[in-house]
């Protein structure tokens, strides 16, 4: 087996811009001997669950990550390390979602500017506290 592991892969999930299946780029993974795939769709999560289930059929260690579209056109990969941070990232999306459900856009003032977690979303509701 290879080191390398792809961890940028838009599925079909990111409207316009990826074509393949995550089952596809799954088994394509297993394939090339890669050990382990993210899957970063823009501005959604939509295809985690399904990626998740083919890379443990197919044996290989699925990444969690997202592509985030900035209000300043920066783009910026997320990949949560645990469930809290998968949380937060959901939390962010759905605030994104309510507002522009077609074109998503996040704002930076919704995250903390705190290092070395200088992208971690800010819970404005327990820090008020």
């Amino acid at each position: 087996m290879t080191g390398y592991a792809e961890l940028q892969v838009t599925s079909n999930y990111s409207f316009l811009r990826g074509a393949s299946h995550v089952e596809e780029l799954m088994a394509q993974a297993k394939l090339l001997g890669l050990p382990a795939m993210a899957i970063t769709d823009r501005n959604t999560l939509a295809g985690i669950a399904r990626a998740h289930q083919r890379a443990d059929e197919v044996g290989i260690r699925f990444v969690v990550g997202c592509r985030l579209d900035l209000s300043d056109n920066l783009p910026v990969l997320v990949y949560p390390t645990d469930r809290a941070a998968y949380a937060r990232l959901c939390r962010l999306h759905r605030n994104a979602t309510a507002t522009m459900p077609l074109h998503p856009r996040i704002h930076r003032r919704g995250f903390s500017h705190g290092a070395p977690d200088a992208w971690r979303y800010e819970n404005r509701e327990a820090t008020s506290n």
